[in-house]
C-alpha cells in the first residue's frame, strides 16, 4: 500500500463529498424554483491493480445529475398563462439568440412585445393558428414561433363550422292553401227548430258523405251557434278538423275548407237539402203507397195505406194521397197535420175521412182503421159484381211551407282544390315556412353575416331546411323574396322515433367568407314545440382580447369582449428518450444531448405526452428534509476522509523521521 495512495484516495473522497454538498446546496437554494428538478450526486470507484502482498487504493469520482423525469407537485394560480405539465413532456422555449430549449418552468407573463416569457427570460414557442389546427413537425422545432398575444397582430377569423340543434314539432302541418268552397247563405227566416239541413260533401275525390244538422232554437237565432253544430257534425263524419266550416256572422254565408293545407286536398259540395221536422222529406209518417186492388164479387175493393207513427209527425206538414177509382185519373186528397189530428190514429182517421168525403168523386171511399193500421175501400158492395177497383199512388209529404226541396237559400258549389305550400327554396313572395332561426357568422374581414335558416315540413317525417343571407331579404317583409338565391337547401328525413336519418350536415359558403359546415345531426322531430337546444358558429370580428385560455391539448385561444373566441397558437410538447441525460442550462431549461436521444414532438394527451394545465405551475422537486439529511451525511463523509488524509500524513511524517 502506498502512503501517497492513502492521501490521494482521501482527497478524492473529500472532493466527492464536496461535490455532493454542492448539489445539496444547489437543491436547497432552488427549493422554491418553479419547475426545478433536484440534482443528485452519484459516486463511482476507480480501482488500481494490486499485486500480491500490496494493495493500491483507488479514488472515487462523482457525477451529478438532475432528476428531470421526476414529477413535481402542481400549485394553482390565478393566471391562465401559468402552465404546468401533468405527465411526460416539456414546453419548448427560446432565448434572445434564437436558441431552442425545453423546460418545465411555466410561469409565463406577456412582455412588452406581447410574447409569453417565463421567469428565466425564455419565450414560449408554439404553432400559429390563423385559420385552423396543425399537426406540427414530429422530429424537431421547425415551424415554431413565439406565442404572441399582442392585439395588433390579431386577424379576424372567418366562420368555417358551426352547430345547430333544434326540435321540430312532429304535429306541424305541411302548410299550403286549403281547398275552400261557398255553400250559399243560410236564411233563418225560412227555417224552424227541428228542421234538418244536409250537405253532401266529397273530400279528395272520395264518395260523397252526408253531413246533417238538426236545427235548434239557438242555431236558428245565431249563425255562430249554427256553425258550432255544423262543425260537430263535420268532425263526426270526416274526423276532427278534416273539413272546417265557417259561417259569417254578418252575411250568414256558409263556407267549407279542407283542414289539410299541404297536399293539394280537394272538396266538393254536390247537394244541399232542407227537410222538415221529421227529418225525412218523403216521409209518409209511416203510411205507404199501395197498388190498385179489385174487389171480388160481393166484396169491397180495399187497399192498405200503412201504419200511422205519431212519433214522426211534424205539425204543419201536409200529406197528399192520390186515390184512383176504377182506373180513372188519381184524385189528390190532402191532410194538413195539426196537434189535434195527430194526437191519435183515430183522430187522424177522422181528418182523412173528412178530407176524402169533401173531395168530389170519392164519396164512396171509406177509411178503415185496425189498431194503427189504415185501409181505404169503396164504401158499398152493391156493385161488387162489377169488380170495381181502387188504387193508391205515392203518398207525398211536404214541409210546412209546402216546398219539400227548399235549400233555405243554400246552393251547391263546384269542385275546389287547394294548393301545395310554396317552400322557402322557391324564394317567392308566397313562400311560407314552419319554423325559423338565425345564426351570426363572419366573413373574411370579420364582418358579421346573419344567416336565416328556415325549417319547413313538406311531408310525413320530412322537412326542408333552407339558408339565406339576411342582407338579401325583402325590405318590406324582412323575409321573402330574397334578392339572391338560397345559400343551400337540405332535405331532412326522420324515422318513426323522431331521429334524423339523413341530411346531418348543412353546407354553404358565407357571403364574402369561407365554406362552412353546420353540424345538424342532433336535430329531432318530437311531439313538442319548436325549441333551439344549441346554436353557434366559430369565427370572430376584430376585437380587443378580454382574456386568454389554454386547453389541455395546448390550444391558446383569445376570448374577445364580445364573447367570441379565436385560436391563436397550439403549444406542442417535446420529449426525448432519456430526459435525465439532458444537459441542464441556466434558467431552468434543458438541452438534448447524444446520450438523451433526439427530440420528438407531440401534443398534450397524445402519444404518451402529459396534459397541459392552465392556471398552475409545477413546483420544485426538492424535499428540504431529505436535503438536510444528505447534507449531514456529506459532512460526516468529508470529515472521515479528512481524518484518513491526516492519518496518511502522520504515517508519512513518521517515515521521514526514521533517519534521525
Amino acid at each position: 500500500m502506498s502512503i501517497y495512495g492513502i492521501m490521494r484516495t482521501s482527497v478524492s473522497g473529500m472532493n466527492a463529498q464536496a461535490n455532493r454538498l454542492s448539489a445539496v446546496s444547489d437543491n436547497i437554494a432552488n427549493s422554491n424554483t418553479d419547475g426545478y428538478k433536484r440534482a443528485q450526486t452519484e459516486f463511482s470507484t476507480m480501482v488500481l491493480p494490486s499485486g500480491s502482498g500490496a494493495y493500491n487504493s483507488g479514488v472515487v469520482e462523482t457525477q451529478t445529475r438532475n432528476l428531470i423525469t421526476q414529477q413535481g407537485g402542481l400549485s394553482y394560480t390565478t393566471s391562465t398563462t401559468d402552465l404546468a405539465i401533468n405527465g411526460n413532456g416539456f414546453m419548448v422555449v427560446s432565448d434572445s439568440n434564437g436558441g431552442t430549449y425545453m423546460t418545465r418552468a411555466g410561469s409565463f407573463v406577456k412582455d412588452a412585445n406581447g410574447n409569453l416569457v417565463n421567469a428565466g427570460g425564455y419565450t414560449l414557442m408554439g404553432y400559429p393558428l390563423p385559420y385552423g389546427d396543425t399537426v406540427g413537425v414530429a422530429n424537431g422545432f421547425a415551424g415554431l414561433q413565439p406565442v404572441n398575444l399582442s392585439t395588433t397582430q390579431l386577424v379576424a377569423k372567418p366562420t368555417t363550422e358551426g352547430t345547430l340543434s333544434v326540435n321540430l314539432p312532429r304535429g306541424a302541418t305541411t302548410g299550403g292553401t286549403a281547398a275552400s268552397i261557398s255553400a250559399g247563405v243560410f236564411d233563418p227566416s225560412s227555417a224552424s227548430a227541428g228542421d234538418t239541413v244536409t250537405f253532401d260533401i266529397s273530400l279528395n275525390g272520395a264518395a260523397a258523405k252526408t253531413v246533417s244538422v238538426v236545427l235548434s232554437d239557438s242555431a236558428v237565432a245565431s249563425p255562430s251557434a249554427f256553425q258550432t253544430l255544423l262543425q260537430k257534425s263535420l268532425d263526426s263524419t270526416f274526423g276532427t278538423n278534416a273539413v272546417v266550416a265557417g259561417v259569417d256572422t254578418g252575411s250568414k254565408a256558409i263556407s267549407f275548407k279542407t283542414g289539410d293545407t299541404g297536399s293539394q286536398a280537394s272538396i266538393q259540395l254536390s247537394g244541399i237539402t232542407h227537410t222538415d221536422g221529421d227529418g225525412v222529406t218523403t216521409s209518409k209518417l209511416g203510411l205507404g203507397a199501395a197498388t190498385s186492388a179489385t174487389a171480388a164479387s160481393g166484396d169491397f175493393a180495399s187497399v192498405s195505406i200503412g201504419t200511422f207513427d205519431p212519433s214522426s209527425k211534424s205539425i204543419g206538414d201536409r200529406l197528399t194521397f192520390p186515390i184512383s177509382i176504377d182506373g180513372a185519373a188519381a184524385i189528390n186528397v190532402t191532410v194538413t197535420l195539426t196537434a189535434a189530428n195527430t194526437a191519435s190514429a183515430s183522430a187522424f182517421k177522422s181528418a182523412l175521412q173528412s178530407a176524402i168525403t169533401a173531395t168530389a168523386g170519392l164519396t164512396d171511399v171509406k177509411v178503415g182503421l185496425s189498431g194503427n193500421d189504415f185501409r181505404i175501400s169503396l164504401g158499398t158492395a152493391s156493385d161488387g159484381a162489377t169488380n170495381r177497383t181502387i188504387g193508391l199512388g205515392t203518398i207525398v209529404a211536404a214541409d210546412g211551407d209546402g216546398t219539400a226541396t227548399s235549400a233555405l237559400g243554400l246552393t251547391t258549389a263546384a269542385l275546389s282544390t287547394g294548393a301545395d305550400r310554396v317552400p322557402p327554396s322557391a324564394n317567392t313572395a308566397a313562400s311560407t315556412y314552419t319554423n325559423k332561426t338565425s345564426l351570426v357568422t363572419y366573413d373574411d374581414y370579420g364582418s358579421p353575416v346573419t344567416i336565416d335558416v328556415y325549417m319547413t315540413k313538406v311531408g310525413d317525417n320530412q322537412w326542408e331546411m333552407t339558408a339565406y343571407n339576411r342582407a338579401d331579404a325583402d325590405g318590406g317583409t324582412g323575409e321573402f323574396p330574397y334578392s339572391n338565391p338560397a345559400l343551400t337547401t337540405q332535405t331532412l328525413t326522420f324515422d318513426s322515433a323522431g331521429k334524423l336519418t339523413s341530411g346531418g350536415v348543412l353546407a354553404f359558403t358565407v357571403p364574402g367568407g369561407q365554406e362552412t359546415t353546420l353540424d345538424i345531426s342532433s336535430i329531432t322531430q318530437l311531439g313538442a314545440d319548436f325549441t333551439v337546444m344549441d346554436a353557434g358558429a366559430n369565427g370572430n370580428p376584430p376585437s380587443d382580447i378580454d382574456r386568454v385560455q389554454v386547453s389541455s391539448d395546448g390550444i391558446v385561444s383569445a376570448v374577445f369582449a364580445n364573447g367570441s373566441t379565436l385560436n391563436l397558437f397550439k403549444i406542442p410538447l417535446a420529449m426525448v428518450e432519456s430526459p435525465d441525460l439532458m444537459r441542464t442550462i441556466s434558467g431552468n431549461v434543458f438541452q438534448a444531448t447524444t446520450e438523451s436521444g433526439a427530440v420528438m414532438m407531440g401534443f398534450g394527451g397524445e402519444g404518451g405526452m402529459g396534459s397541459l394545465v392552465s392556471g398552475a405551475v409545477e413546483l420544485s422537486t426538492v424535499d428540504l428534509a431529505s436535503e438536510l439529511t444528505e447534507m449531514i451525511e456529506a459532512q460526516r463523509g468529508y470529515t472521515a476522509n479528512s481524518k484518513a488524509f491526516q492519518t496518511g500524513a502522520d504515517i508519512l511524517d513518521v517515515l521521514v523521521n526514521l533517519k534521525r
